[in-house]
């Protein structure tokens, strides 16, 4: 193999290698920033499903409460409110 080819396959496979570590660091960054969105997400949707009950605490109305968390279970985006 001429001198050539082993600086061009050399150049080559660095490229190749900092690239696919490019698209790792990519997409670890990209998982960890929906994470933390969707974790924001989840925190203001119980402040708000909170502070729309506090109505309905006292004195209870069970259907009101029933209702207002079945609305957000039925997104399907929520496994549990507690």
């Amino acid at each position: 193999m001429t001198l050539y080819k082993q600086i061009s396959t050399g150049i080559l496979l660095i490229l190749l290698a900092g690239f696919i570590g490019t698209v790792a660091i990519s997409t670890q960054n990209l998982r960890s920033f929906l994470a933390t969105q969707l974790e924001l997400h989840a925190q203001d949707t119980a402040t708000s499903l909170g502070l729309s009950l506090s109505a309905h605490v006292q004195p209870p109305d069970i259907p009101v409460i029933s209702a207002m968390i079945g609305a957000v279970f039925d997104r399907g985006e929520y496994q549990k409110i507690s």
